[in-house]
């Protein structure tokens, strides 16, 4: 994972998510909209986006949905749209193993207190605090 990156899961409360649901993959068309496919590292693992940058990932055979946001360029169009599938198939942010709304004041807490948002503001004052 890049340091820009703030690496999140998508999760169901204390259910499983069903990834071939009529419902799941209509939204999933959303994200494909602003985020295109691309080649996974993995076959059972579908990508939209690019590992590098934003990109959302899902693993039916782990019932896994992760999510990593590019720091240097994210938009709150983008942020909106994951919120909105997040809660077209009643996901939560799951992050530092708490979970969360899936909302953009969700996303920007997160953010703040990440360490990609520490790197990006100062990244000499980062790798100086972790070298200690």
């Amino acid at each position: 994972m890049a340091i820009w990156q703030v690496a999140l899961d998508l999760v169901k409360n204390d259910d499983h998510t069903d990834f071939s649901s009529p419902a799941f993959i209509s939204s999933l068309r959303k994200i494909e909209a602003i985020f295109p496919a691309t080649k996974s590292w993995c076959k059972t693992i579908k990508q939209y986006g690019e590992l590098d940058s934003t990109c959302l990932e899902f693993d039916a055979d782990d019932d896994c949905i992760s999510l990593r946001i590019d720091l240097r360029n994210i938009s709150k169009d983008q942020l909106q749209t994951f919120c909105d599938f997040a809660k077209e198939n009643d996901l939560f942010i799951k992050y530092n193993d708490m979970l969360y709304e899936s909302c953009i004041d969700t996303f920007l807490g997160i953010f703040k207190e990440s360490r990609a948002n520490k790197f990006l503001l100062d990244p000499e004052a980062f790798f100086e605090e972790i070298s200690e």
